[in-house]
């Protein structure tokens, strides 16, 4: 008896439910969100790092400028 009861166990454990497809969907759908939203703030810091100048040349570009006036 104790066989049956293995396979008939094995048989529960392994059936489908009817939720999985869209579990399935669901998980796919956030792997996809989180790629998008790291690739979108990924580019905005690269994009803002790459803005920013060093403050030593900025001082001395406001120093040449205001040279030229005088």
């Amino acid at each position: 008896m104790q066989p049956a009861l293995t396979v008939l166990s094995w048989n529960l454990i392994m059936q489908k439910s009817p939720d999985d497809g869209s579990r399935r969907v669901k998980n796919i759908a956030a792997i996809l969100y989180l790629v998008v939203m790291a690739f979108l703030v990924g580019g905005s810091y690269i994009h803002q790092q790459s803005d920013k100048k060093p403050v030593k040349e900025s001082v001395d570009q406001a120093n040449q400028s205001s040279d030229v006036g005088q």
